[in-house]
């Protein structure tokens, strides 16, 4: 994105529309970017090149829930 990145470009979603529901997909999967991406209020994170977790994490927040990969998972 040209102004904004991801991570920026929800922080605005969340801050006009706070009952919306966002899935990170990123390029720079990272374990410190998804606990930025946590604090953000993001309720979905992975990375652009695996399928499977975007389709995991589709159906997760549909289901009103949340998904961050077990890959990422912090200590």
């Amino acid at each position: 994105m040209p102004q904004l990145n991801g991570l920026l470009a929800s922080r605005e979603i969340l801050r006009k529309f706070p009952e919306a529901t966002i899935l990170l997909l990123t390029v720079f999967a990272s374990p410190q970017l998804l606990v930025r991406a946590k604090r953000e209020g993001i309720k979905g994170f992975c990375s652009k090149t695996e399928v499977d977790c975007i389709i995991l994490a589709i159906g997760s927040l549909l289901k009103g829930g949340t998904y961050f990969p077990e890959s990422f998972a912090l200590n």
